[in-house]
């Protein structure tokens, strides 16, 4: 029996009753009903989330004209219930602050790329939603960690650099100890810069770091170099800001690198998680438990939402299974159908959408479940 179905039936069907409602484009019209819901979902995580247990978020913002609008990919299903404004696009992280906090999440991690030589979106973009957190009193609620999508940030960053376009045409060097300024440098030092730290989410008082892959794609010569390039990390957060973070690596890694597998190396490790079979990993590394879970993953309808069940076996199994960590990919990935924020159900034309067309059932479906199962 899982949480969702075993725990809260009647909260089950209250939401799907009170949600399950044709809405104006801009979810403001339907901010009541939200807020009520939102306020309901809130007190069952804080009256009884297992203590000592996490869950956070990827934000990617910087992949499809998010913030300002018209979406990028306007035919694919989870299009966000916010309609962006062009001439405020803080407007839409003040909207992801606000949806955050109802989802009940301890962390989020908006997703890292990289600042040089594309100086598009560095991390330093998301001091907007730093303000909105603070602005609305979230500060002691929601932290921030690093999520390094390393295949931006390190080899398409690499590989502009010396003039081959933003992309993976030849994996990143890590023997080049000159590359390893696309690790920290460039990418975990504008974070450190930007989040103060009281506002980083910390594990046994270490910021969180979780990158996702070092893999032949990507990276090569990594034996023995990928762990050198990490301590690299920790010696640069110690001599610029006193602290040595807390490291999540890729368990595949193991096998590009066997001296991570060492404490002083990283802390924990992930396995993602792997469409269309395997909505969720646990792993456990030294005995500490890392979670990742996913809602849905829609490219080529590869992993079905199910009406939410996915999510609710991802979560139930993670931090049900004793995850210390877990780590959801992606509240805002629409561009995968793997979002987890408000969803339309209201086309633009003004028919009703229903979940053929969204895959929600209504427009917040992940986010109930996000907070019920992790009442373990």
């Amino acid at each position: 029996m899982n949480f969702f179905s075993g725990i809260f039936p009647h909260v089950q069907q209250s939401m799907k009753h009170l949600m399950n409602i044709c809405v104006f484009k801009n979810f403001r019209a339907t901010m009541i009903r939200l807020i009520l819901f939102g306020g309901l979902a809130g007190s069952l995580l804080f009256a009884s989330k297992a203590s000592g247990q996490y869950v956070g978020v990827t934000c990617g913002w910087q992949y499809s004209a998010q913030l300002s609008g018209p979406p990028t990919y306007p035919t694919h299903k989870n299009i966000s219930l916010y309609n962006p404004t062009s001439s405020n696009p803080n407007a839409t992280w003040d909207s992801w602050a606000e949806q955050l906090a109802q989802a009940g999440v301890d962390f989020v991690c908006p997703n890292l790329t990289g600042s040089q030589p594309n100086t598009g979106n560095p991390p330093s973009q998301m001091a907007p939603l730093l303000t909105a957190l603070i602005n609305r009193g979230l500060t002691n609620q929601i932290k921030f960690a690093i999520f390094d999508d390393d295949a931006a940030s390190w080899c398409a960053q690499w590989n502009q650099a010396n003039g081959r376009g933003f992309d993976y045409a030849l994996p990143m060097d890590l023997a080049d100890t000159n590359n390893w300024k696309y690790l920290y440098d460039y990418n975990y030092k504008i974070f450190y810069q930007t989040i103060p730290d009281a506002n980083r989410f910390k594990v046994n008082g270490r910021p969180l770091i979780i990158f996702w892959a070092a893999g032949n794609t990507f990276c090569t010569n990594q034996q023995g170099n990928l762990s050198r390039a990490l301590m690299y990390v920790r010696q640069k957060c110690q001599a610029d800001f006193g602290f040595n973070p807390y490291i999540v690596a890729n368990q595949g890694d193991f096998n590009n690198d066997t001296t991570i597998n060492d404490t002083n190396v990283i802390d924990a490790s992930q396995a993602w998680f792997g469409p269309p079979n395997t909505p969720f990993t646990l792993t456990t590394f030294k005995g500490r438990r890392t979670g990742v879970a996913a809602a849905a993953f829609g490219v080529n309808n590869d992993m079905p939402a199910n009406h939410g069940q996915v999510f609710d076996e991802a979560l139930t199994s993670t931090v049900g299974g004793g995850a210390l960590i877990t780590f959801c990919e992606g509240f805002t990935d629409y561009e995968e159908d793997c979002a987890m924020f408000r969803v339309r159900n209201l086309a633009t034309n003004g028919t009703c959408l229903d979940y053929t067309n969204t895959a929600y059932d209504y427009p917040n479906t992940p986010t109930p479940l996000m907070i019920i199962p992790i009442n373990a």
